[in-house]
């Protein structure tokens, strides 16, 4: 049987929305406000259904990690690699407990990385783990938890992907976890959920007001994607309802982002650190941390990136990051290049169907997609995107 691709999320295409009330084509960017629609949906969170979607593995049969997939770069003008800072939040709190040194092996065994079957000879090493490790609440923390999980409607049924804050009311995630590529339909409904642990929402679940998409893929514009799965745009910004005047970032903080290939070595590689709730660890009812070395592809892979990772369906739209984690205090030493925190500069697209080949792509974070569309949801609500 042949290799085949699938979206890595737990919701894609349907059999016909028709949510065409409320969108607004403006030039590049296609938005959708949820309006009175939102008081009429019933997102069942606890029964959330996975669904595929599968691209035949030879229309993407080139050779990877060679000037076939990091040559061929976009051009000097595309490449000026700019970042935002993200935010704390308020609720930093310290770990309950700590491990007594006496308790860590001093001579751990080494092995190698795990790593899935090679694609064309090349593997990409990768971790994958849970975030919340024994009794602890990682997720709680900044900054994994301005991530979390995304709820939305497709007809009856309800679907699932990831998603992180970028502004204090506003998300990212995949293009294909808002609207059914090409097919000028969006979904609805949707529902955040920031740190899910289990059957727990500790930050409160959040409705959306708007969602945002470049209009290439809306309207499945013949250069945006190769059969609709590895694509150029597939990115959305979702703006969130305020609860009591207040958005989930005053409390949870949210990331930066970055784009034109912030701090990616040569705009060709970087190390990357990916958050997902896919179905396949722990029926995703718990995060999930992938760390892998990401690769950007040249014009026949849209300039995706693609990492090693263990995530499946449902880890779409989570965001890939770099420099993640909380900035020690420096004696001695330097912070290097490009060295912002907590910047994502991409969101989980796709992946393969069979489980063997454990490889996923994201599109580039770019000014023509991420900055457009971030500008567009903060000129109509400016207090979603106040600092």
């Amino acid at each position: 049987m042949k290799n085949t691709f699938i979206y890595s999320m737990v919701a894609l295409m349907g059999l016909g929305v028709t949510a065409n009330a409320g969108v607004s084509v403006k030039g590049a960017v296609t938005s959708y406000e949820v309006g009175q629609e939102r008081s009429s949906q019933s997102v069942d969170l606890s029964r959330a259904k996975a669904m595929e979607k599968r691209l035949p593995l030879e229309m993407l049969d080139y050779p990877m990690v060679n000037k076939a997939l990091i040559g061929d770069e976009e051009s000097a003008s595309k490449r000026r690699a700019v970042a935002e800072k993200g935010s704390v939040g308020s609720g930093l709190a310290t770990l309950s407990k700590t491990i007594p040194l006496t308790q860590i092996e001093s001579e751990p065994e080494v092995v190698p990385e795990e790593y899935g079957n090679p694609v064309k000879g090349i593997n990409f090493p990768y971790t994958t783990s849970r975030v919340d490790m024994y009794r602890s609440a990682f997720s709680r923390k900044y900054p994994y938890r301005a991530a979390g999980q995304l709820f939305f409607k497709e007809g009856e049924e309800t679907y699932v992907c990831s998603a992180a804050l970028i502004k204090r009311g506003l998300l990212v995630t995949a293009a294909h976890c808002v609207a059914n590529y090409g097919k000028q339909q969006f979904y609805s409904g949707w529902r955040f959920v920031p740190a899910r642990k289990g059957g727990s929402a500790p930050y409160g679940i959040w409705d959306a007001q708007d969602a945002y998409i470049m209009t290439k893929y809306y309207k499945g514009a013949s250069d945006e994607c190769i059969s609709g799965v590895v694509c150029k745009d597939d990115v959305a910004v979702i703006v969130l309802e305020p609860q009591d005047g207040k958005y989930p970032g005053d409390t949870i903080g949210w990331f930066g982002y970055g784009y034109g290939g912030y701090s990616y070595i040569k705009k060709r590689m970087a190390q990357i650190t990916q958050l997902g709730y896919p179905v396949s660890h722990d029926s995703g009812r718990l995060m999930q941390r992938n760390d892998s070395l990401g690769v950007k592809g040249n014009s026949k892979y849209k300039f995706n990136t693609l990492i090693g990772s263990r995530m499946t369906g449902g880890s779409s739209g989570g965001p890939w990051i770099v420099n993640f984690g909380q900035r020690s205090q420096l004696s001695g030493t330097t912070f290097g290049h490009a060295a912002r925190p907590n910047i994502i500069v991409g969101v989980t697209s796709w992946g393969y169907k069979d489980s063997k080949y454990k490889i996923q792509g994201a599109s580039p974070f770019t000014k023509s997609n991420i900055k457009i569309l971030v500008k567009e949801a903060c000129k109509k609500y400016p207090d979603a995107c106040r600092k």
